[in-house]
């Protein structure tokens, strides 16, 4: 029998149900066992999952990751079970999963990775530790966001040293995780939750999903128009502490002093 691939099928065996969900055969059988996770249709001795499986599995991944107990998710599964539509949980987990970039991940050898830095090893085995490529084997890498890997090229090429240009870009991350935290923070606290645990059913779930998807690109408005405002008064402020340097130009060399002319007789 042909097992099924991973990706918009309909059916799953255990370790393909765990591949597509990112997680563990131990795991999907722990919230089995924990009634988290209903069990699989029986095809003779093979258990097969469905979509309605990979969608729970999802949410709860996502619930652990924000910090959800293992008490919550009881709680959140059993208010989903009570009169919810398992395609309404799937349309809300396709809302709530959905990549936020719509930006295509690269693959790089470790040469070009090395032209693209002026021919810099060094650079390369920084990029690599900062996360910027991911190591495949062999020396080919995968480049989760090709665009800042060329920004990080762009400031090297500028004349930014490899150090300060690592330490700039770790405090841009940890500045981007904070707001990253907030923003999603909020949506739990405020839409989520509230939602979730409320008795309106399917509806709810239905307006959970229209409203998270209306809010997704809001979050990439916001935080792009803040930025922009927060650059522009940076870079005014920049100008105006540089400004009497620039204007002054390079010093000029001191003259060296005229010695006495003697005469001789």
């Amino acid at each position: 029998m042909t097992r099924p691939r991973t990706g918009d099928q309909n059916t799953y065996r255990i370790d393909d149900l765990a591949r597509a969900a990112g997680t563990t055969v131990r795991n999907v059988r722990s919230y089995q066992e924990r009634g988290l996770l209903a069990p699989p249709a029986r095809e003779g001795r093979i258990g097969l999952y469905d979509r309605g499986h990979l969608a729970r599995l999802r949410m709860i991944g996502a619930l652990l990751d924000r910090g959800f107990s293992q008490r919550a998710i009881a709680e959140v599964v059993k208010g989903l079970e009570e009169g919810h539509d398992v395609r309404d949980l799937v349309g809300l987990e396709d809302a709530l999963t959905r990549p936020f970039s719509d930006e295509t991940p690269g693959e790089a050898t470790r040469g070009e990775l090395a032209t693209l830095f002026g021919g810099s090893d060094d650079m390369v085995a920084r990029v690599e530790g900062a996360g910027l490529v991911v190591a495949q084997g062999g020396d080919r890498f995968h480049v989760p966001s090709p665009e800042v890997l060329r920004a990080a090229a762009k400031l090297h090429e500028a004349g930014v040293r490899p150090a300060p240009l690592m330490i700039a870009l770790e405090k841009i991350r940890s500045s981007i995780a904070i707001i990253a935290t907030t923003l999603v923070d909020l949506l739990v606290v405020e839409v989520l939750g509230p939602r979730l645990t409320s008795n309106e059913g399917g509806a709810a779930l239905r307006d959970l999903e229209s409203t998270v998807r209306d809010l997704r690109p809001l979050a990439r408005r916001a935080t792009t128009a803040e930025l922009m405002l927060a650059l522009d008064a940076r870079t005014r402020a920049a100008i105006g502490e540089h400004l009497p340097t620039l204007a002054r130009g390079p010093k000029k060399p001191a003259r060296k002093p005229r010695g006495r002319r003697t005469t001789t007789m």
